[in-house]
């Protein structure tokens, strides 16, 4: 990781890869009359959708683990010379898709403002408004469903005699209202009890209430002391806390750990590496022999990855580290898995992954109990695959069209109040000026999910 191939500042380039900012260069000549215009090369289309792309592997991957767990974890040993491994073993690492989920998210908010210069075109007050709408409304239609659960889950308990439980127990007021203000991973008994997969976006939240000064950081130290500094600033905090929460359950281990920015700054602060690296152009440098690094490096931190123990020191920073170079990968230095990762349907999964991480566990417990009951091992695996899957692609559309897509610009206009003025331009449409060449954004879509 101290490579400095890999952490090199690099140039200005004249635009990032990927949507957010397809531009065109005015070059300022004193000699001419007036500028002349020179196109930016423009990003290749399997570029743009391979961020989508990955999306759809985080989210498949967290479903398929959760699958996995309410099949009891199958076993099925095949043989190769003297050993007999568990392929599905594989399975129980889908976990690991929240890493990157949280590399995109430094990636894509970054990418925007990593360039020389575009700082300085950063509105808070546009970028708060933005965050909200585009993950509470979706965020608070999953807590009502989660609320009628529980009637619904007794209901079907007494009325089938199969036993279904949405969590361990009603809600404490004061979990309802730390999940209100996406605080519940400040408390472990709240952090968990009403939507497994909400624990992730509190812990998102925190990176939205950081990102500025992070963002900051980068522009002000330059992207190697930065990443350097959130490395030292999470292993530090795992080294302590983990001393204090020795043997504690994995609740208390995963909440104190794994559910807040000390113990994750450095996995967004790698993402935003790497759009530091897309918005200075470095990309472009890219060779066969730079390629094999970042294979190399994905690979061998994947696989210590797998040896390293949960809530371990190194063992999510592995894990992003892997992710940070299947996104270079996808991106620059691979094109046959940027092509594979912007097929269609890896993007319409992509776009709608939000709401499938959201609502899958809800729709998990309803489904798995009748199953359970008539199946056991892999069979009861292969068919929680098979019924979750196009139950919770339906919904996820449903709650895509209804709850994400009316809000990715912020928001709505039947809204009363706004925090920015909605005839002004955005930040990603200002104009940038750097030395003599004038960038002027032609358009800027929202990554981040």
């Amino acid at each position: 990781m101290s490579s400095k191939s890999l952490l090199a500042e690099g140039p200005t380039a004249d635009s990032p890869v990927g949507r957010a900012d397809h531009s065109s260069s005015i070059q300022v000549d004193s000699a001419q009359r007036g500028p002349t215009i020179k196109s930016a090369p423009r990003p290749e289309k399997h570029r743009l959708a391979a961020v989508d792309g990955l999306r759809a592997f985080a989210c498949l991957s967290v479903l398929l683990v959760h699958c996995f767990v309410y099949a009891s974890q199958p076993l099925y040993r095949i043989s190769v010379g003297p050993f007999r491994p568990n392929p599905l073993r594989i399975l129980q690492f889908g976990n690991t898709g929240v890493n990157l989920f949280l590399v995109l998210s430094g990636f894509c908010l970054f990418l925007s403002v990593a360039s020389p210069g575009r700082l300085e075109t950063f509105s808070l007050n546009r970028f708060a408004e933005k965050r909200f709408w585009r993950i509470v409304p979706a965020y608070y239609a999953t807590i009502v469903v989660c609320a009628l659960m529980w009637p619904v889950c007794r209901w079907l308990s007494q009325a089938t005699g199969l036993r279904y439980e949405p969590g361990a127990g009603w809600p404490s007021p004061a979990s309802w209202v730390l999940h209100a203000i996406l605080m519940h991973p400040l408390r472990p008994a709240a952090n968990f009890d009403l939507n497994g997969p909400f624990w992730s976006l509190g812990l998102e939240w925190q990176f939205y209430i950081c990102f500025p000064a992070m963002a900051w950081a980068f522009h002000k130290v330059g992207a190697t002391r930065a990443v350097l500094i959130f490395l030292a600033t999470t292993i530090a905090y795992r080294m302590i806390v983990g001393h204090f929460v020795a043997g504690a359950s994995t609740t208390v281990n995963w909440t104190w750990i794994s559910s807040n920015i000390p113990g994750r700054a450095a996995d967004f602060a790698i993402g935003m590496l790497a759009a530091w690296q897309v918005g200075r152009g470095l990309l472009h440098a890219w060779n066969l022999p730079k390629a094999a690094a970042y294979v190399v490096l994905g690979l061998a931190a994947a696989a210590a990855g797998v040896k390293t123990a949960p809530f371990s020191v190194f063992n999510d920073l592995l894990w992003s580290i892997a992710y940070y170079c299947m996104l270079m990968g996808a991106i620059g230095g691979a094109p046959m898995l940027g092509w594979l990762l912007s097929r269609w349907a890896m993007t319409w999964i992509g776009e709608r992954s939000y709401s499938i991480y959201l609502i899958h566990l809800p729709l998990l417990v309803l489904i798995a109990p009748p199953l359970q009951h008539r199946l056991r091992g892999i069979p009861l695996l292969i068919a929680l695959v098979a019924f979750l899957l196009p139950v919770t692609f339906m919904a996820a559309t449903v709650w895509y069209w209804l709850f994400e897509r009316p809000f990715l610009r912020g928001t709505p206009a039947w809204w009363p109040l706004h925090l920015t003025n909605r005839n002004a331009t955005a930040s990603n449409q200002s104009d940038q000026i750097t030395g003599n060449v004038l960038t002027v954004p032609a358009a800027s879509a929202d990554l981040a999910s």
